[in-house]
């Protein structure tokens, strides 16, 4: 022995040790924002943070085997070089309609058992002819290009996307779908009239903009840099508004405060996503903020379940009711947030 402690470390990296197979939640959070940052090259995303988080404290993956997935995934692949996952686009029918996707992201379009059942089929059936859509967060246009064909004769669809991969997918899905419809607007929404920074897009969605002021010279090779417009800008130009849907990975509630006049005149019905964690995150505010936002303004709520029906919260406290339906979807179904249908009252 020379009286060195070896590095339990270098053990791990060697092989030679299991990780304990649950880790404290501060541990693992660590943990996650680390490979995140040495191995994909990016902060952690919203979603993929809860996730694999998750993992690590309920012992269902290792560090070993997080690290492994990540190492294997497309992001690292591309990210090292391997750019024929982006190269190779195909064409995919789904919703009757037509997507232009790199062929790894067709998974959840293609699944078994729909994507997004629970959400998309109720969405669709609430837009009528003539009716003018927002959709927020429009990623590959899963609602955007299906949506158009239900407002026609008359009807619009505004596409608002911050990332520019997928702004450019969706631009040629719109023509491969012979649409005349669909307004594609290349930006981001907020309360701030400005600039953001975009950690350069690897998949589909969980694309989550910083604030103008955090941006650093460095991470321009890293970084788009993509405007940040408040809705209630647009809105002139736009009209007046029916149905609206966003997924913005915890900036919903700037995003509103942002859209504020347009919801107050406007009245329209909302489809959210709702995730206190990452309101907090992203935000900056306690997910009951948001929730009551709507509140104030005379909506009320409809819980889009993933494995039961829907349900109308009727409680006094419906933040109450929402953030218990929340918890349990995470424990439950092991998702990260929850589908929200507010209504505008009569």
């Amino acid at each position: 022995m020379d009286g060195h402690a070896a590095d339990p470390t270098d053990d791990f990296l060697a092989g030679k040790v299991i990780m304990p197979a649950a880790m404290p939640p501060d541990q693992a959070r660590s943990v996650v924002d680390l490979f995140y940052r040495s191995i994909l090259g990016r902060p952690a995303d919203p979603y993929g943070s809860e996730l694999h988080t998750n993992l690590l404290v309920s012992g269902e993956i290792d560090e070993r085997g997080l690290a492994l997935g990540f190492f294997n995934s497309d992001e690292f692949k591309i990210r090292t070089g391997a750019l024929e996952a982006f190269l190779d686009q195909v064409v995919i029918e789904a919703f009757g309609s037509k997507f232009l996707l790199p062929r790894s992201w067709t998974a959840e379009l293609t699944a078994p058992e729909g994507y997004e059942n629970w959400v998309i089929p109720y969405f669709l059936s609430l837009c009528r002819p003539g009716m003018t859509i927002v959709d927020v967060g429009a990623s590959i246009g899963s609602l955007a290009l299906p949506a158009a064909r239900h407002v026609l004769p008359g009807g619009s669809v505004y596409a608002i996307e911050v990332s520019p991969l997928n702004c450019s997918l969706l631009a040629q899905s719109i023509t491969l779908n012979e649409l005349d419809n669909v307004h594609l607007l290349p930006l981001g929404v907020s309360d701030y009239l400005g600039f953001a920074r975009l950690p350069r897009q690897r998949m589909s969605n969980n694309n989550v903009i910083d604030r103008e002021r955090d941006t650093k010279p460095t991470d321009i090779r890293s970084h788009d840099m993509v405007p940040i417009v408040p809705f209630d800008l647009l809105h002139p130009a736009i009209g007046k508004i029916d149905l609206m849907k966003m997924d913005i990975e915890g900036m919903e509630y700037r995003a509103c405060m942002g859209a504020i006049n347009a919801l107050k005149h406007d009245r329209p019905m909302v489809f959210l996503e709702y995730s206190p964690e990452f309101q907090r995150q992203w935000s900056g505010v306690p997910g009951v903020r948001l929730l009551g936002l709507f509140q104030e303004l005379g909506y009320s709520f409809e819980i889009l379940h993933r494995t039961k029906d829907r349900e109308l919260v009727t409680d006094p406290d419906p933040a109450a009711r929402i953030d218990a339906a929340w918890a349990e979807h995470c424990a439950l179904d092991g998702g990260s947030h929850l589908d929200l249908c507010l209504h505008p009252s009569a």
